[in-house]
């Protein structure tokens, strides 16, 4: 077990794949592969969702990325510079995403930060590009990567922002996780926490669409109801789904896009065994969604105050079924059959199987990719499977350790699924 030599390399909470698709959306076959990663020393001081709200200033939030290669054991991440970034104002990271922007042929990084007084949305371009972070600087850590300070993103409307998934390079879904926040003078904690534990659907999400030049943001509401505890959100690489997470309803909602006015459809819902945290889309078969989060948040609420060591941690990939009659669901439930591919179990080899805590889903399987009680790993937020790069990934809320980077089995695509890892390891900062 590995301790992170850089204290600022921990309590991250989100991360994404950075150019695993070119900008025209072809898949990127092998080579070096990278990640950035938001982590939070300070979150300890300051956390607006589980508090507490104590000093913003106590330590500031950063930036990492983290590059690999399938034949590679371990990287080293590197931080990011915040060039130009108001020296006035904190950073505490939490959502995160990046789009590749055609018209300055530069990548944008949006970061949700739960700043001082309120929270907003900051706006970055990435340098160099991914293409020019060749094996030799990856191992001979030269040449800054900096994150450019483009604007900051504020308005009343953005509340209480937890996960954003990017649309455009000036356009992007965010989840408000509560109507009633712990920035509210004098009851601000009380009704939080009243929110969350009576699962009150006071979450929503938003439609954000910003101008470069006059500065105008425009907040409309994107989906027509309210969601318990909306957290993570992602959309599928085609642009045509939408996937939000209900941390306190234990589910994943889907939602169909109109590619013209963004607007977004409800189309299903699958029960999670966990409280969901942060989605990811699998970027090359683009529809395995991968949910991340912990099993019992009040466990997740001691860790957050000190008075428990760690949280119990789980990501599942969620994958559309192939269609099943029901004759065939009620044979593999009466019988308990070991049945793969379209049967309804088919998490039987997970310690704990997802359908022991959730109910089974005729349209979506639920399989466990990694689990841990919390002293493997703790508080689990974010989560995926680079099938290609034989790689999972997991980062935790409140875990000192840094990234947990899993080996996973090697062969033809066609014949792995991400229910199976080996050789998990912890990425130390250098």
């Amino acid at each position: 077990m590995l301790s992170a030599n850089n204290p600022e390399f921990r309590f991250c909470e989100d991360m994404v794949q950075w150019n695993l698709a070119d900008v025209d959306g072809r898949t990127t076959q092998g080579g070096v592969r990278h990640l950035i990663v938001g982590c939070d020393p300070g979150r300890m001081s300051w956390n607006p969702v589980t508090g507490p709200l104590r000093d913003p200033w106590a330590a500031q939030g950063s930036l990492w990325l983290y590059s690999y290669s399938s034949g590679s054991s371990r990287g080293v991440p590197r931080k990011l510079e915040l060039k130009g970034f108001p020296k006035t104002s904190v950073f505490h990271p939490f959502g995160i995403d990046i789009t590749y922007d055609p018209r300055d042929k530069q990548y944008r990084l949006f970061a949700i930060n739960q700043g001082e007084n309120a929270s907003s949305v900051e706006v970055f371009t990435l340098s160099p590009p991914p293409s020019s972070l060749n094996d030799n600087k990856i191992r001979q850590q030269r040449g800054a990567v900096e994150a450019t300070y483009v604007k900051t993103i504020s308005h009343p409307g953005i509340v209480s922002p937890n996960g954003l998934a990017i649309i455009s390079p000036n356009s992007f879904y965010i989840t408000n996780d509560h109507a009633l926040t712990r920035r509210i003078p004098h009851v601000g904690d009380i009704a939080h926490v009243f929110e969350t534990f009576a699962k009150f659907p006071g979450g929503w999400v938003d439609l954000i669409e910003f101008d470069d030049d006059d500065g105008e943001t425009k907040v409309t509401r994107a989906i027509d109801h309210k969601i318990p505890f909306a957290n993570g959100i992602a959309m599928s690489p085609n642009g045509q789904t939408v996937a939000v997470a209900s941390s306190t309803g234990n589910s994943v909602s889907f939602y169909r896009r109109n590619a013209t006015t963004n607007h977004l459809k409800y189309d299903s819902q699958v029960d999670i065994p966990f409280h969901p945290d942060n989605l990811a889309y699998d970027v090359l078969d683009g529809k395995t969604l991968y949910a991340s989060g912990t099993p019992f948040y009040p466990d997740l609420i001691k860790v957050s105050k000190g008075k428990k060591v760690y949280s119990s941690s789980w990501l599942v990939a969620v994958s559309p079924r192939a269609p099943t009659t029901k004759d065939e669901h009620y044979r593999e439930a009466r019988k308990g059959e070991r049945i793969r591919g379209n049967g309804l179990f088919v998490d039987l080899d997970a310690p704990i199987a997802s359908h022991v805590r959730a109910p089974l889903n005729p349209k979506w399987a639920v399989r466990t990719v990694w689990q841990s009680n919390g002293s493997g790993y703790s508080a689990s937020a974010t989560g995926f499977v680079d099938l290609e790069g034989g790689k999972a990934f997991v980062v935790g809320l409140y875990e000192p350790r840094g990234l947990l980077q899993c080996d996973m089995e090697t062969g033809p695509r066609e014949d792995r699924d991400a229910s199976t890892s080996a050789d998990a390891q912890f990425v130390e900062s250098g």
